[in-house]
């Protein structure tokens, strides 16, 4: 018993030392050589079920003095199934003094909060807005990270054993190969989710490369992401047209054009691009919404009316509309504005 206690006391000095020259280390950053040590802190679990679906989140953690950083694992799906394991990058900081600690992703909205608390860690989670209070135990390699396997004696080394290992992880993405494929077939909306993946994994010329051809292929919102303010407003314009099918692409450019006109005081214009998003496609109810808010003046169906007179067929398709149930009048416009927009023959 007396070994066995010295042998105990022995290993608690062992690693209190340890994280302490490791702490001062780390206010200095580099050892003798430039290399930044790491200490692996283990591997924190936690899983949760809620009627029929359970999820998993695992973290591995590493300290270099007050310097923090992490892989985040998370798993989701049905109980019992064997669900499909996604890795983060994780960074922050750690006190050794308080066992507090502050966890973020670069880019994603992630981030925990918490303390160590003996074998467990208690804290706050927060992932795309949702805010929980988790209690994760130290545990084995649930996810199967390989955390154990990660180099320490430097941080850069460390870096790029996570990088291979995501690597590895989107190179059996079987959603990623297929957005691949589809961006390579013209879907200008999977070009910017793999634009979006490249820019999670930091690699931003790589990102800037996908949205383009997203913006390339008529997706606005990949013209937004590279900057082009001036793309952006044409390809909404082109998506939120009365000849245009109703649907949630073309009723949400139509929402998006809306509101940036009524940001900019031009409430006709906004008016009119909520005419264009209220339609038999019920969402989203922005544009209905908005636009019973706003309602149209009598000023402005004259105005209409005016621009109708004048062979403008969309502005007879919108006062068509504004009529109401069919009726004659209602007839009579949509039969002239389907000389210039498909969907008013119909």
């Amino acid at each position: 018993m007396r070994a066995q206690a010295r042998l105990t006391l022995s290993l608690c000095l062992a690693v209190s030392l340890a994280v302490t020259a490791l702490a001062q280390g780390g206010r200095t950053g580099n050892d003798a050589s430039g290399k930044k040590a790491l200490l692996f802190l283990g591997s924190y679990f936690v899983e949760r079920s809620a009627g029929e679906h359970a999820y998993a989140i695992q973290l591995d953690l590493w300290t270099g003095g007050s310097t923090l950083v992490g892989l985040g694992a998370t798993g989701f799906g049905l109980q019992g199934d064997r669900r499909p394991i996604s890795i983060d990058r994780l960074a922050g900081t750690h006190d050794d003094a308080t066992r507090r600690l502050v966890l973020k992703h670069d880019v994603l909205d992630v981030s925990f909060t918490g303390t160590f608390e003996g074998d467990r860690l208690v804290g706050r989670l927060v992932m795309s807005g949702d805010e929980s209070s988790e209690t994760l135990l130290k545990s084995p390699d649930r996810l199967g990270t390989h955390a154990a396997e990660a180099p320490i004696a430097d941080l850069d080394e460390w870096k790029r054993w996570v990088e291979k290992r995501l690597d590895l992880q989107e190179e059996g993405d079987l959603q990623r190969a297929q957005e691949a494929k589809r961006c390579e077939e013209g879907d200008g909306l999977a070009c910017v989710a793999l634009g979006n993946r490249s820019n999670h994994r930091g690699k931003a010329d790589l990102a800037q490369k996908y949205w383009t051809r997203g913006c390339d292929l008529g997706e606005p919102v990949g013209c937004r992401f590279i900057g082009n303010a001036n793309r952006y407003l044409e390809a909404l314009k082109i998506r939120c047209t009365a000849s245009a099918v109703p649907s949630l692409d073309r009723n949400r450019a139509c929402s998006d054009l809306g509101d940036m006109s009524e940001k900019t005081g031009s409430l006709l214009e906004a008016k009119t691009w909520y005419r264009l998003g209220c339609n038999s496609f019920k969402f989203p109810f922005t544009c209905c919404s908005r636009l019973e808010k706003l309602k149209f003046s009598s000023e402005e169906r004259l105005a209409l009316k005016k621009d109708c007179d004048r062979d403008d067929y969309t502005a007879c398709f919108i006062l068509a509309g504004l009529v109401g149930t069919p009726t004659g009048q209602a007839e009579e416009l949509y039969r002239k504005a389907c000389r210039g927009v498909a969907y008013a023959c119909k």
